[in-house]
């Protein structure tokens, strides 16, 4: 199954409505941190932007409205499966990053 990037666009939000959608997001198996293939350095995706692995689009799908539901948000949600062949380029490192919130790709 491919991996999908995710992204969720809160729709009127404040401040105080991330931290619950990341949380709910996290218990669906979204991560909003990946690893540098060259480097081996953990990078956080842009806001908004979550990646979760062995699921189907619909899958996914599901599981973002889950987490919206749960987080008590309103959100548009976008889904893209991925190949091996994903690139990115000036993103945040994050050196705050737990292992459990990483993906990190196959070698």
């Amino acid at each position: 199954m491919a991996r999908t990037f995710v992204r969720v666009e809160l729709i009127e939000p404040d401040n105080d409505a991330y931290p619950p959608l990341w949380e709910a997001m996290g218990e669906q198996g979204f991560v909003r941190t990946i690893v540098g293939k060259k480097t081996g350095k953990p990078f956080r995706l842009p806001k908004g932007f979550y990646l979760i692995e062995k699921t189907t689009p619909q899958e996914t799908l599901e599981k973002a409205k889950l987490a919206i539901t749960k987080a008590k948000v309103e959100a548009r949600i976008f889904c893209v499966p991925s190949g091996p062949g994903v690139r990115f380029a000036n993103l945040q490192e994050d050196e705050e990053a737990s292992e459990d919130e990483m993906f990190e790709p196959p070698a």
